[in-house]
């Protein structure tokens, strides 16, 4: 507590928050009401806010550093790192860099199966889950962004088509998506929860997949404003991410 107390002593002189936010583990709720209390008391300005979350589980059971019984972050990101070069030689990926690339997918792929849980709920690490081409995971709307990219790439789309859009029925459920996207991110920062732009994005792609499944893009008709709506699903997906 002291040492807490030290550090908002030393914030409020140096930053003059308005809130400090400490993203700490659930159990130590009683811990922070003690020091917003005396923070109070002493009349400085900030608020204290604890902003907890789950546990992160290793085949059902807590880990516990005072135990010995923890994961290191990098052995973890190798291990990720290791499966997804495999996945690539598998499908005999022609990429250059295979190794920088995947660890970037390594990395993306852990950051979202954290981020994608609600912050309260406890979830178990599981790395085949993590890297699942179908299903809630950072690969999943990578290989539909690049999808939508590969598309792209072989037409002429400018932003300057929109004013050329013509709608049709079956892009009804992506429009309706998209313009839920300025409400998602407000109540997300409201409620300090990354989960519900990451439970929109994975809805975004499943969308876009469901529809690219029934509607023909290139060389069909309305090709024009097919591809206008490929290019703001992409710009989107990019700026969720």
């Amino acid at each position: 507590m002291t040492r807490d107390l030290a550090a908002v002593l030393y914030r409020t002189k140096t930053f003059h928050p308005t809130r400090i936010l400490y993203i700490v583990g659930q159990e130590q709720s009683i811990h922070f009401k003690q020091l917003d209390k005396i923070t109070h008391l002493l009349e400085l300005d900030p608020v204290i806010e604890h902003i907890p979350f789950g546990l992160i589980l290793k085949d059902g059971k807590k880990m516990s550093t005072r135990q010995g019984k923890v994961i290191l972050l990098e052995d973890i990101i190798a291990e990720v790192e290791e499966a997804v070069l495999k996945t690539l030689e598998k499908k005999k990926s022609n990429l250059k860099h295979k190794k920088k690339v995947a660890k970037e997918m390594a990395i993306a792929s852990i950051k979202f199966y954290n981020l994608k849980n609600d912050r309260l709920s406890s979830y178990d690490l599981r790395i085949d889950e993590m890297l699942a081409f179908e299903g809630d995971t950072a690969l999943y709307i990578m290989y539909t962004y690049a999808r939508i990219q590969s598309i792209l790439g072989r037409t002429q789309y400018a932003d300057n088509f929109k004013e050329n859009f013509q709608f049709e029925e079956s892009m009804w459920p992506i429009l309706k998506h998209l313009k839920s996207y300025n409400e998602v991110l407000e109540m997300a920062a409201i409620n300090y929860a990354p989960s519900s732009i990451c439970r929109y994005s994975i809805q975004l792609c499943r969308l876009f997949n469901s529809y690219y499944n029934i509607e023909r893009i290139l060389d069909s008709t309305n090709e024009e404003s097919k591809i206008i709506l490929l290019g703001i699903v992409s710009q989107n997906i990019e700026s969720s991410m």
